[in-house]
């Protein structure tokens, strides 16, 4: 075929355009050009239909200019809506808008709709519903669904809820509301934008239901945080025999993690692995969460394991949910991890999560090298990523890096004030912390959020400043009209409490909004503790065995209240309760890092692998405190008195000795017992003796060699230079005794020099030595009075441990007289020997 007819070509452009050739499509039209062959009203929106799906703009700004010179083509509406919608797709609105005023012809609900979709697709929701209102004005055109579902994603990017209402109504008007599709839309929209109650109404009365609806309503429930509703709408939708999508599964995961509900979690982990949704990356990121969230830490891992491409957000979750869990250096080992392993570059929100979980390790050294990697990967200019850091250093014991930190950082956003603020309240500096909010407040326009006076409330509770607490947290109220929470009552009554101020914390708890919540009560009930107002603690606690009837901290509490007064028999009772609920207290962990390895340990670990020579020092330990403490001496401190020789601390055993009103401290060494003893150290080791002792005599012959090298050099200049006057011609005599002389006395400076240094290092050594007496002089003092405190709060457990004993040696007495009433039948059915008994004598310090 020479030359094909237009109809040809159309038929051809067309025919590729439904194949997706679009490369082939333009490549046609470039050649029907060629062949002179002028295109048409049909031929112009396929070319640019193919310009739209190749995003080549400049391709369809030439056919645009094209058309503009065929008055034909310029005119015709079906060419110009492929106009309108080839600009809307490629993000040029402005252009979009100008073709549509140039419209000769009216234009028809297509070319409408490509307008208010391209506005909304482009981020200009507010545009969107204007040009639909202008269209809705237009007596000669009807929205259709497409048009309506456009402006119902509208709303939903505005959170506008009254305008969906409006909407709502709209679509009623119009016959619309059986169309499942544009329903969806308006309960997604009335989902997101805050309109709870309406979503809900709209769902119960929709007449037909996909998994759409289902899915966007457990959405919703899981948002407004009805996690429970969103499981039990769950429920009801696999009766009614909707098959779950990956979004319906994601936000089921959700709910289980808001909820904790681990038994819900691990049947709907069942569900995904039968419909082969847990593959996905989003599905399988909600499980690691859940998970997590739920306390199960080894299935999250193993769900994590199996997810085969992992993502940015994937190494979120696992990370941020071992920091959950406490195991923080589970956390930063999983980032090396991703690091080496997966060569994942982590993003701002991953680095605030890696930040969090070291200063949660408080190790500085890691907290250093994060900052160095923070730096070299341009971390350091996010602002959240800078409140990091301050927290970190301040967590990790320093407090200067983390101010060091806060000065370097260029645009100070609240949360940058804030971790100063908590830094400084964490190391007990109150007055700090509010110097560091009036500065905000006075020298920055940052204001401060409900955060930022939790911080200063918290800082001032720590220092014990009463009136400057209760002056910020009206300055919270009545200046910056903000509303406290429970945390800011918490606060204000721990505050409160730690000054004895009950009666005033009591009625802050009356005063609430809202009603107290276990976190409040159980700070006044600490409160009550430390003042001993048993009244106001067993009417407190009272309250929080409702409230939350499993939690072991409270009953400790009470029992410990009421062991300081004697009252055995509450004691017992609380006891019995916590045996009878089954009720166990948590297991407090303690990490150290040794050799750049982090180790855990917790009370009662037998998995622990040097389990058996632990556990067994600490028996050996323990009789050595015993007996020792039956060998006690009196001795004499400005605190008070108290009876010591020798305490076993931590694996050490310190050895006191008193005479007057000195104390002497003595290096390292070895006990008869096979324990190592351990005294302040105020003398020098061993290496350092050596090391003088040989210094001095080195340091001596190297300055003599010096002298007599120097004296020998000046000798021999002076011996040679009349015969360097007689042979002067001679070039290499001269030369000789110049380099000779040379030489003598440079080897004369570096013997000097290197006498010099021996001398001065000894010299040194002996000045610090004497600077450091006076310090380890203050560090005995100190080590001797928490010793003393030591031996004093063991003194008074002992104590209490003796009256426990004597009390139940009383019940057995008591136990004794009834069995020989009842001829040796006691009240738990059980035999006891009626013929002996015992006197104990009860011995109280």
């Amino acid at each position: 075929m020479t030359k094909r007819s237009l109809y040809q070509w159309n038929t051809l452009l067309k025919s590729l355009s439904r194949d997706k050739q679009w490369q082939q499509v333009l490549s046609q039209f470039i050649q029907m050009f060629r062949c002179e062959e002028k295109p048409d009203n049909f031929t112009i929106p396929v070319a640019l239909k193919a310009c739209v799906e190749l995003r080549q703009i400049k391709c369809g700004e030439i056919i645009h200019a094209f058309i503009n010179k065929d008055a034909s083509l310029a005119s015709d509406l079906y060419v110009g809506s492929a106009l309108i919608d080839m600009y809307a797709k490629c993000g040029r609105m402005t252009q979009a808008l100008r073709v549509f005023d140039e419209l000769e012809e009216k234009p028809d609900i297509v070319t409408w709709s490509s307008m208010v979709s391209g506005f909304e697709r482009n981020g200009f929701p507010f545009e969107a519903v204007e040009f639909f209102r202008r269209m809705a004005t237009s007596s000669h055109v009807s929205p259709d669904r497409v048009t309506l579902i456009t402006l119902v994603s509208a709303c939903t990017k505005l959170s506008d809820s009254k305008l969906g209402r409006c909407v709502h109504g709209f679509v009623m008007r119009r016959g619309f509301e059986k169309d499942l599709s544009l329903v969806n839309s308006l309960l997604n929209c009335y989902a997101k934008s805050g309109a709870f109650k309406e979503a809900v109404h709209l769902f119960k009365v929709m007449a037909e239901k996909d998994v759409i609806s289902w899915s966007t309503v457990i959405a919703c429930y899981v948002q407004n945080g009805a996690a429970a509703e969103a499981l039990r709408v769950f429920n009801e939708m696999m009766g009614s025999g909707t098959e779950p999508s990956a979004a319906t599964m994601l936000s089921v995961f959700q709910a289980c993690a808001a909820s904790h509900d681990l038994e819900q979690g691990r049947k709907s982990h069942e569900l995904a692995i039968r419909k082969g949704i847990e593959t996905e990356v989003k599905v399988s990121t909600a499980l690691v969460d859940m998970y997590m969230k739920c306390f199960s830490p080894e299935e999250a891992y193993a769900v994590f394991s199996r997810i085969p491409k992992k993502d940015v957000v994937s190494w979120v979750a696992l990370i941020s949910g071992f920091t959950l869990n406490g195991m923080a250096h589970r956390s930063v080992e999983e980032f090396s991890k991703m690091l080496l392993e997966n060569n994942t570059r982590p993003d701002s929100i991953l680095m605030v999560k890696v930040l969090k979980a070291c200063s949660d390790l408080g190790f500085l050294e890691q907290a250093e090298c994060f900052h160095s990697y923070v730096i070299k990967f341009g971390f350091d200019s996010n602002p959240f990523i800078g409140a990091s850091l301050v927290e970190l250093y301040s967590r990790c014991g320093s407090l200067g890096s983390a101010c060091k930190v806060f000065d370097e950082i260029t645009l100070k956003d609240v949360v940058v004030w804030t971790s100063l603020i908590t830094g400084y309240g964490i190391h007990g500096k109150g007055t700090k912390a509010l110097e560091t909010f009036t500065q905000m407040v006075e020298s920055s326009e940052v204001e401060p959020n409900e955060v930022t006076f939790l911080s200063v409330l918290s800082a001032c509770s720590h220092s014990g400043l009463i009136h400057e607490g209760l002056r910020i947290f009206e300055l919270m109220v009545s200046q910056y009209g903000l509303v406290p929470n429970l945390e800011h009552y918490a606060v204000l009554v721990d505050l409160l409490g730690r000054v004895g101020e009950l009666d005033a914390a009591i009625e802050i708890t009356k005063g609430m909004p809202f009603s107290p919540t276990p976190q409040v009560l159980g700070t006044l009930l600490g409160a009550c503790r430390i003042h001993q107002n048993d009244e106001m603690a067993e009417t407190v606690a009272k309250k929080l065995f409702e409230l939350e009837p499993n939690h072991a901290g409270y009953y400790m509490l009470m029992s410990n209240m009421y062991g300081v007064k004697g009252e055995w028999e509450n004691v017992e009772k609380l006891r019995n309760a916590v045996r009878n609920r089954g009720i166990k207290k948590g297991l407090a962990e303690s990490l150290i890092e040794i050799k750049r390895k982090v180790h855990s340990f917790v009370a009662d670990d037998n998995m622990h692998p040097e389990n058996e020579p632990v556990y067994g020092l600490l028996k050996e330990l323990d009789l050595h405190m015993k007996q020792d403490f039956e060998d006690s001496v009196y001795f004499q401190t400005e605190g008070g008195s108290y009876y010591l020789t020798k305490l076993y601390l931590g694996g050490l055993m310190a050895d006191v000795r008193t005479h007057a009103h000195q104390v002497q401290v003595h290096p390292l060494r070895q006990h008869e017992g096979g324990i190592k003893v351990v005294y302040p150290q105020s003398g020098p080791s061993s290496t350092q003796v050596l090391a003088v002792v040989a210094g001095v005599p080195v340091g001596g012959t190297l300055l003599t060699l010096a002298g007599l090298t120097l004296a020998g050099s000046v000798i021999g200049l002076i011996l040679a230079f009349p015969l360097f006057l007689i042979f002067s011609p001679v070039i290499v005599p001269a030369a000789f005794v110049i380099g000779l002389a040379m030489t003598g006395f440079m080897a004369s400076g570096a013997i000097g020099l290197t006498g010099l240094s021996s001398m001065s290092w000894v010299l040194n050594h002996i000045r610090r030595v004497r600077e450091r007496i006076p310090d380890e002089l203050d560090e005995a003092k100190q080590r001797l009075a928490d010793m003393a405190e030591y031996v004093g709060q063991r003194t008074k457990d002992a104590g209490q441990t003796i009256e426990d004993k004597a009390h139940d040696v009383r019940e057995s007495k008591t136990y004794d007289v009834r069995d020989r009433d009842t001829k040796g039948h006691t009240a738990s059915g059980g035999d006891r020997d009626t013929k002996t008994t015992r006197e104990v004598r009860v011995a109280t310090t």
